[in-house]
């Protein structure tokens, strides 16, 4: 059979290489192959260039014939031999499609059969070096040329050599080498390299990562992982730069942080200022509503291609490779000077702004800065957060709060606190350059100067006398201290659902008799550890103050976590308000329930607990003389201790318990649980709610796998 379909495949190219040659003599319209869903970004980015090229009178052929484009869409999810016998049917010049590495290299052998060229994004190196077929042409930037310019811009513009590698999971292998020898080819070793290779081992490679402290750190790996990483690492007060190409896919929501500042390296960005680029952005965002991304650009610009090589004499896939000095809106396309089919080797080093938007740091071609007239080039620094431009000694603050105090000690109160990357002139200094002043709300502000950056001579500030005695660390809470609680903490949905997400809405208040400033709550949540954390701001004296945290759980189970208020001690809330830090929260996580339901049973009756008709999952019987609960269909049963139904999870209901084919009426009672595995193989809970020699009334509830 396998043989049968490979033949009519053979024979359907062929019939292709001929009559699409007859249909370029004959034919007003060119037809091109698009594998994705109708409304992607790759779907939408082709359908706006045959549009604007079709707008603006079509294609001139060599011999100046002038033919329009048409795009075949179709979703390959469901039959790929399907979408391959339309493709061919409609005798498609070349076909843009698949954004996964894998679904290429697993399709490519059958993709080559149309005949036709195949554009793809896929970054990966190695896709093109394995083509052996000369039909796959990629057409945004490799993993190779995004490294490159990282490094180039690092390493060359700025000199930052303190980098470290973080690996968040086994499927960005080749990106973390990649990018290492990239960092090799610049002479550089990575100060260090950490694979992170389950989501509970990230809390703990934050520290050490913490503990090294390096200026950088580039992250490989899915995006919900490097959200936590970066959550931990600003929350332990590191104040480096965060690379990671999927930052603007992030939901950093569940981190209760904000990812201005963070660099990525990009094949495309819509806010890079060409001409050409704004003319797309502003045609795409008309026609469809949104910014493009990067698929989208790909796709617009393989259609850019496609035109550009259906305009020469001789075979697309031949003319392609001719093809120089192409402008797309992801920089100059080219064929000819670049190695195997790439084409395209234009990246962008691009930070996230102020208001989540990508800003265009610098554009890069085959790893050489492209500094071109009509972009704009921003002054990164090592800090990578804009800040203005203050005159003379200037302090920036590198932790995530940094205390104010009302003297050089502390001893003294606190009297405010300031944010990571925030400036203030400074005013003053102690003698011996330990402690630095500055104007706080019209008052001495003192900071101490190992903790915070300093630029500007220092020893031009003057010294300035000391207060006259520094108040005690309070004993209790007196007059003049906030005093910081959470009220309550709720846990929606509940149970929460395993694999699912889940919020912790939290009421905190300042019980306290002074204003608090901006602080953190956050948790260690069980059972794995995963860091939440959340900023609350400004809290007047009694007020209060309503936060929700976000997160996932995979393992089920009854668990109590810590939700402490200020974690890293940044608020002076006197002895006795520290006290009070800490609430105890209890929740229960559990697989999604498929069916539930209740039955009383008679002898000889059967239950299905799923109810779906199939078949039976346990009989009640006195068989051989004995009166039980018999599994039947394969189902097994078993005895879970306790007898609250409700606290019953997943997790208790496992093959290593459940594993009898009997239980007899002398170990029945009200009130006993019984796990099941069911004839389908699902687990399922009951509960006895009543029992006789004759009868027994079953309440349940059956767990999705």
């Amino acid at each position: 059979m396998k043989f049968q379909r490979l033949f009519v495949l053979i024979m359907l190219a062929l019939v292709v290489s001929v009559t699409s040659l007859w249909a370029q003599d004959a034919a007003p319209t060119f037809r091109i192959g698009v594998l994705a869903q109708e409304r992607s970004p790759l779907a939408d980015g082709a359908r706006l260039a045959v549009r604007q090229i079709n707008d603006a009178g079509g294609v001139t052929g060599a011999d100046d014939s002038v033919f329009q484009l048409e795009l075949v869409i179709i979703d390959p999810e469901e039959s790929l031999l399907d979408a391959l016998t339309t493709l061919s049917d409609e005798e498609v010049v070349a076909v843009i499609g698949f954004t996964d590495a894998e679904l290429i290299r697993e399709n490519l052998s059958t993709l080559v059969l149309l005949g036709a060229p195949i554009f793809t994004p896929v970054a990966d190196d190695t896709l093109l070096i394995e083509d052996q077929s000369d039909l796959l042409f990629r057409i945004s930037a490799p993993q190779s040329t995004l490294n490159q310019a990282l490094v180039t811009y690092l390493v060359g513009e700025f000199g930052l050599t303190d980098i470290a590698i973080a690996q968040l999971d086994a499927d960005s292998t080749t990106q973390t080498i990649s990018f290492a020898r990239a960092l090799e080819d610049a002479n550089v070793t990575p100060s260090s390299r950490i694979t992170i290779e389950e989501r509970d081992e990230i809390t703990g490679a934050s520290r050490d990562l913490i503990e090294a402290n390096p200026a950088v750190i580039v992250v490989f790996g899915e995006s919900d992982r490097a959200v936590s990483l970066y959550a931990a690492l600003r929350a332990g007060g590191w104040g480096g730069i965060f690379v990671h190409e999927g930052v603007f896919g992030f939901e950093f929501s569940a981190a209760a942080v904000q990812p201005v500042g963070i660099l990525a390296s990009l094949p495309y960005s819509f806010t890079t200022l060409t001409e050409r680029n704004t003319a797309f952005v502003n045609g795409y965002a008309r026609v469809y509503g949104v910014l493009p991304q990067a698929d989208a650009a790909a796709a617009y610009d393989a259609v850019t291609m496609i035109a550009a090589g259906l305009a020469e004499p001789g075979a697309l896939s031949d003319t392609l490779r001719g093809l120089a000095d192409i402008e797309g809106v992801q920089g100059v396309l080219s064929a000819n000077t670049l190695p195997v089919a790439d084409l395209s080797i234009n990246a962008v080093i691009v930070r996230v702004g102020e208001f989540g938007a990508p800003e265009v740091l610098a554009r890069f071609s085959d790893g050489e800065l492209f500094p071109a007239a009509d972009v704009t080039l921003l002054e990164p620094t090592p800090i990578v957060t804009d800040v203005p431009a203050i005159a003379g000694v200037v302090l920036t603050i590198t932790n995530p709060l940094q205390n104010v105090r009302s003297g050089p000690s502390s001893d003294f109160p606190v009297i405010g606190t300031l944010s990571e990357n925030e400036q203030a002139p400074v005013i003053g200094r102690s003698g011996d350059n330990e402690w630095v002043v500055i104007d706080y709300a019209g008052q001495q502000g003192w900071l101490a100067a190992f903790l915070v950056d300093i630029t500007g001579d220092l020893n031009t500030v003057p010294v300035l006398a000391l207060p006259a005695t520094a108040l005690p660390v309070a004993t209790s809470t007196p007059e003049g201290f906030p005093d910081l609680i959470i009220e309550s903490a709720t846990v929606a949905p509940q149970p929460i659902i395993a694999n699912q997400n889940f919020t912790i809405t939290i009421v905190t208040r300042n019980i306290g008799t002074a204003p608090a400033p901006q602080y953190t709550i956050s948790t260690n949540l069980a059972p794995n550890n995963q860091l939440l954390t959340t900023l609350v701001p400004p809290l007047a004296p009694s007020a209060s103050a309503t936060v929700v945290l976000n997160g996932i759980i995979s393992t089920s189970g009854v668990f109590t976590s810590s939700l402490i208020v200020d974690p890293n001690g940044q608020v002076n809330e006197g002895s006795v308000g520290e006290q009070n830090n800490r609430y105890d929260l209890n929740y229960r996580v559990d697989r999604a329930v498929i069916n539930q339901g209740t039955q009383t049973l008679n002898l000889g009756e059967t239950v299905d607990f799923e109810g779906n008709s199939a078949q039976g999952d346990a009989n009640w019987n006195d068989e051989g003389g004995t009166v039980g609960l018999r599994a039947i269909f394969g189902a097994r049963l078993g005895l879970l201790a306790g007898s609250d139904f409700n606290a019953v999870t997943y997790e208790a209901i496992n093959s290593g318990a459940i594993n009898r084919d009997l239980l007899q009426r002398t170990e029945l009672n009200v009130g006993t649980l019984i796990g099941v595995i069911t004839a389908d193989g699902n687990r399922t809970v009951a509960q006895v709610t009543g029992i006789g020699d004759t009868q027994i009334a079953l309440t349940w509830r059956v767990y999705s796998n």
